[in-house]
């Protein structure tokens, strides 16, 4: 095995010779010899490495339906054919080889995490390539995260997939949406174009990334320098929208940007060049990060003149990666594929069975074999997915090349490919696209081509982004008349002078009412109001009686702050108060005093600033330092806030007295943040300051924020210029380096800017280091700076970070907070969430772990009684249940409430019998145990049945069933329709229906079913039941007793009522004698119109059975 492994780096040394030795010939012939001969004895070693590599296996998910763009029909080639080069080239893998599984992903999230997790539970994966679709990805790849797996991403990239913090083993292959953006930018500064418009698709369902990024891309990219007029979203794809859309922003822009996909955009063109915007002075910009086939989807097959509509487009695209020669053998390899696997290929375009994506596929494969490799080698557990994803990063990495060129990650998890400016010139006897203008991504400079000079502007020169008067002529005036610029003079004359008057009277007003207003101010403080304790911070023994927190009261019309507790603070070693800034009493308040350096009066009452001090004056919140107002007074102008008696963070940090633990560290950053979203809420919007000097620490070990606002009263101006003579480069540490790489930034910076100075002060307070958040920098602070500001350094210059100091899910929020790119920093709100889960038990405030297990106590004896609460309840729900079992639901509420039940009557009611055809017969050979299961049996089934129907079951005795319709709720003339339709249903069951004891043996039953008036009520205390009473009853007995089996009998007042509603099938009986009622006339119910429920056979006969009917009887008298 080693003399196998000696010979693949002797053959590899034995290339790069013979390539650089190529001109001598000698050279050539030796080395061909040797080169041959070891090939010889290098396919028998990869024989012997053959019979021992180990299988690694890898997964593939994508869509199966041939009809999405990113099926798996037009990716599995380029997926398989990188398999094999790593299996067949042993320099890629010595002991391993390289084998797949599919999942059909179906662009679900649900199918592709089920198929994932197949994939891992039963094939032991060790990477995963895909899901091709947003959705699948971003649901997949949490549970990647979780299980460790690598993922390899090769189609677009969305904005959750970027966050490293939560999917920190997917990496993408695919260049980052937000670089399209700014190479447009710095296009159109290279033409001078200032004004531009957007238009395109507000959504396109076969985009991986959806249009929503590259939108959002574009817009944050443009928003600084360049002025978006108008912005247009439609759905493209319905043409007959082109005409107004173009229309309206025809008279907002000249430069127009289509955000859409080439088949819109070709459509769009089309219609742009009946409208005659292709040969004046529009320009069209076409943005193609996705496809890679534009050309092609554009044009092919089409008549050359459509190729005028594209002579005012610009394309902006990613540097092609067909000018490297494998390029071509890559796609005849997919063709040859595709014929084997498709014998229909030829009904199918180039474009239909290939996707562009395919290449990004492949070169993902070979990344991952080359990483494995490396790993091995350096003897790393390349199943280690993060450990993989951390490997494959790095400019300092051997470069790649794959089918899409070179392949290399950088720092931050990114492959920045770079990108060209194609304009549509001639070349030769065709016309292409030809790069004017390219775009290094790492140096982030774009450089002309010599084609830049073969532009066929329109009118011969760069058009302007806008005509010279403007889109609705606003820039030019009519001239006016001699006699009319007279009369125009004279009356602009006569305003001014009025104008004057009124400007100066408004004035006076308004200076009167100005001066009133001062006078009631609650800001203004009087100096000599402020009995000042120290000087330049010499200690003081202070009495132990001052505030730690003011309370704000009304006090005619001003706040006024009332001390109420005792204070801690640090002290020195003599037991003196060791305050850290000019410090005074207020009111009874201690206050920290900063005098402005330019004592400028006229300043302090400059509307803006006093605007800003109301502002100041209005923020309250517990994380910010209360700001009591300002002494006006030259040389005494001074801002008055409450003192923190702890000092700042830093003096916090660096006191040798405090040993801080977790808890403490984790709650300090907590108060940061709530004051921070306090803030960025606020109309102050950002903080601008933010570090540790700046986060004041009070009595109760709570951090207060302040030195925010009031940047014209403190510096007079409101943006910081940063020169090598007056800064303090140590006080630029926490400042982000997009504002240091401006030569002029706003003091109250950006809210981005403020996440990565908390990420630096987060840092200090892990690390708790006196030299600062750089200590481990052999450089001085100027240096240290440069690097951050430098923009074209491959990896930014950050504090160092260890799992030591905490753990993993903290530092990955410290890397996220100081990322280069702003828009990739969370949010306060998401910040404030990350720290919720990095805590212990998801506790902040010192109290709150103080007073927690008092709570848990509170909360578990709470616990206990709404569970003995519920026990309770729930058996009161049971005894009310079978309370309803046994009597109508407001017949037993009116028991239990202790109150008699008084007998109701009803006019009319249809009343049902049943019993069971030699029921006495059946007992006589069958045990009492049986005979009681039998009849559950029955019931239960007549029971599930009555649910159906609007009855209610009065009761059963022996083998007879008795239900009623029309009460205890009366339903109107419904309810024979009810009894009937549900007689018929018994019959359907009994038909099915099987004795356990006596399987072979049918059971009959027999029915009878008479309507009119009754009389109901509860009779009885003990068992008490709710009975029916009348001649009724016994009239409908009397129809079940002389019934036959398997029949329904009904009285001739039922079937008048049936024949009534209508639809029922009756049949005559004729005559008969009733016990008691002499002759009457009856009728058989035979069936439903609509209802296909099987029935017994009517026409088989049965002999009435006297012995039943004298049963039935002797029942009937038991309910009269």
């Amino acid at each position: 095995m080693e003399v196998c492994e000696g010979v693949l780096i002797f053959l590899a040394m034995m290339q790069q010779y013979l390539s650089k030795y190529s001109q001598y010939s000698f050279s050539i012939y030796y080395g061909s010899v040797i080169f041959v001969l070891l090939t010889i004895y290098l396919s028998t070693c990869n024989t012997i490495l053959g019979t021992e590599r180990s299988k690694l296996i890898v997964a593939f998910q994508a869509p199966c339906n041939i009809s999405h763009p990113l099926s798996a029909q037009r990716l599995t080639s380029a997926f398989e054919t990188a398999i094999n080069k790593v299996n067949a080239d042993p320099s890629y893998l010595y002991y391993y080889k390289l084998e797949y599984v599919y999942g059909d992903c179906s662009c679900d999230a649900k199918k592709s995490l089920q198929a994932f997790i197949n994939q891992v539970q039963k094939e032991n994966i060790s990477a995963l390539f895909g899901p091709v679709c947003s959705e699948a990805a971003e649901v997949t790849g949490l549970l990647a995260s979780e299980w460790n797996i690598p993922m390899f991403g090769f189609v677009g990239q969305t904005n959750k997939l970027s966050n490293s913090f939560f999917y920190d083993t997917y990496i993408n292959l695919v260049s980052p949406v937000y670089l399209i953006g700014e190479v447009l930018h710095k296009t159109l500064q290279y033409f001078g174009w200032n004004y531009v418009g957007l238009f395109g698709s507000s959504y396109d369902a076969f985009t991986w990334g959806e249009t929503e990024e590259l939108w959002t891309s574009i817009e944050n990219e443009l928003k600084f320098n360049i002025t978006i007029t108008a912005k247009v979203r439609y759905n493209t794809k319905n043409q007959s929208l082109h005409e107004e859309k173009l229309n309206y922003i025809s008279s907002f822009a000249r430069i127009i940007v289509l955000i859409c996909n080439p088949l819109d955009a070709r459509s769009i063109l089309l219609q742009a060049k009946e409208l005659g915007m292709t040969n004046g002075p529009y320009v069209f910009f076409i943005l193609q990060q996705f496809e890679a086939y534009f050309l092609e989807e554009t044009w092919n097959h089409e008549n050359i003149s459509i190729l005028d509509v594209y002579q005012s487009v610009f394309l902006i695209a990613l540097r092609s990666y067909r000018e490297y020669k494998n390029y071509s053998d890559f796609i005849k390899e997919l063709h040859d594929k595709l014929k084997e696997k498709q014998p229909s290929y030829n009904l199918f375009s180039l474009q239909e069975e290939l996707n562009s994506y395919a290449a990004y596929l492949h070169d993902a494969v070979l990344l991952y074999a080359s990483t494995v490799k490396e790993m091995s080698e350096d003897k790393k557990d390349f199943l280690d997915g993060r450990t993989l994803i951390n490997t494959l990063k790095g400019y300092n990495k051997t470069l790649l090349y794959g089918i899409t060129g070179p392949v290399h990650i950088d720092e931050l998890g990114e492959r920045k490919m770079d990108y060209s400016v194609y304009d549509l010139q001639e070349s030769g006897n065709s016309t292409h696209f030809i790069p004017v203008l390219n775009f290094d991504t790492h140096r982030r400079t774009l450089s002309p081509t010599v084609e830049i000079n073969y532009i066929d502007w329109s009118f011969g020169e760069i058009p302007k982004d806008k005509p010279v008067c403007g889109f609705h002529n606003e820039h030019c005036k009519i001239q006016a008349t001699k006699g009319t610029a007279l009369i125009v003079m004279i009356v602009l004359l006569i305003i001014t002078i009025l104008g004057t008057i009124g400007v100066t009277i408004f004035m006076k007003i308004y200076k009167g009412n100005f001066q009133k207003q001062i006078s009631v101010t609650g800001w203004r403080i009087n100096y000599e109001d402020i009995i000042f304790l120290n000087n330049n911070k010499e200690k003081y023994d202070l009495p132990q009686a001052s505030t730690s927190e003011p309370e704000e009261t009304e006090n005619v019309g001003a706040h006024l702050f009332i001390s109420s507790s005792n204070y801690s603070s640090l002290k020195d070693k003599q037991g003196k108060e060791d305050f850290f800034t000019k410090v005074g009493l207020y009111q009874g308040i201690l206050v920290a005093v900063k005098f402005i350096d330019n004592q400028t009066d006229a300043l302090v009452w400059k509307p803006s600033v006093l605007q800003e001090i109301q502002m100041m004056r209005e923020l309250r919140h517990e994380n910010l330092v209360v700001f009591y107002g300002i002494c006006p007074e030259i040389p005494n102008i001074c801002i008055v806030m409450h003192y923190c008696k702890k000092g700042s963070l830093k003096d916090v940090l660096l006191h040798s007295a405090i040993e801080l633990d977790w808890i403490f560290k984790i709650s300090f950053a907590y108060d940061i943040v709530n004051g921070m979203l306090f803030i960025h809420n606020s109309p102050l919007k950002s903080h601008g300051n933010l570090k540790p000097t700046n986060c004041l620490v009070d009595s109760r070990m709570q951090i207060k924020l302040c030195d925010f606002g009031l940047w014209e009263l403190k510096y007079r101006r409101k943006s910081r210029i940063i020169t090598e003579e007056e800064t303090n480069y140590a006080d630029l540490y926490w400042t982000a380096p997009e504002l240091l790489r401006m030569e002029e930034y706003p003091f109250h910076g950006t809210q981005k800017g403020d996440v990565y100075s908390f990420a630096i002060i987060m840092r200090e307070l892990i690390y708790n280091h006196e030299d600062g958040p750089f200590q481990d920098q052999n450089r001085s602070a100027e240096e240290i700076i440069k690097r951050i500001k430098d923009p074209k350094s491959s990896v930014p210059l950050r504090p160092s970070l260890s799992v030591d100091k905490c753990n993993r899910k903290v530092n990955e929020l410290l890397k996220a907070c100081w990322d280069e790119n702003p828009e990739k920093r969370p949010t306060f709100s998401e910040i404030k969430t990350a720290l919720r889960d990095a805590s212990p038990d998801g506790h902040f405030s010192i109290l709150d772990n103080m007073v927690n297990k008092l709570e848990k106590y509170a909360n578990h004896l709470e616990d206990v009684v709404e569970a003995r609460t519920t026990l309770l309840l729930v058996e009161k729900k049971k005894t009310e249940t079978l309370l309803s079992t046994m009597l109508p639901s407001f017949i037993g509420e009116q028991l239990v409430a202790g109150r008699s039940v008084e007998p109701e009557s009803f006019e009319s009611v249809s009343i049902f019998f049943s019993d069971i055809v030699g029921f006495t017969k059946l007992c006589s050979f069958s045990s009492p145990l049986q005979v009681v299961t039998l009849l559950n049996d029955l019931y239960s089934l007549f029971d599930n049945i009555i649910q159906i129907y609007d009855v209610y079951k009065v009761e059963t005795i022996g083998d007879a069933y008795m239900v009623a319709s029309g009460l205890p709720i009366p339903n109107g003339a419904k309810h024979v329709e009810e009894i009937a339709t549900m007689s018929l249903h018994f019959l359907s069951a009994i038909i099915s229906f099987k004795i356990r004891h006596l399987p072979n043996e049918k059971l009959r039953v027999r029915i009878g079913i008479h309507t009119g008036p009754v009389v109901a009520g509860v009779v009885g205390i003990t068992r008490p039941r709710y009975c029916l009473f009348g001649d009724s009853v016994n009239t409908a007995s009397r129809m079940e007793s002389t019934s036959l089996p398997l029949q329904i009998h009904v009285s001739n007042t039922t079937a008048n009522a049936l024949q009534r509603i209508g639809g029922y099938n009756l049949q005559e009986r004729g005559t008969i004698r009733i016990k008691g009622k002499g002759q009457q006339r009856t009728f058989w119910l035979k069936g439903k119109a609509g209802f296909d429920m099987p029935l017994p056979d009517f026409n088989n006969k049965f002999q009435p059975q006297m012995k039943g009917n004298e049963e039935a009887e002797s029942v009937s008298k038991d309910f009269i």
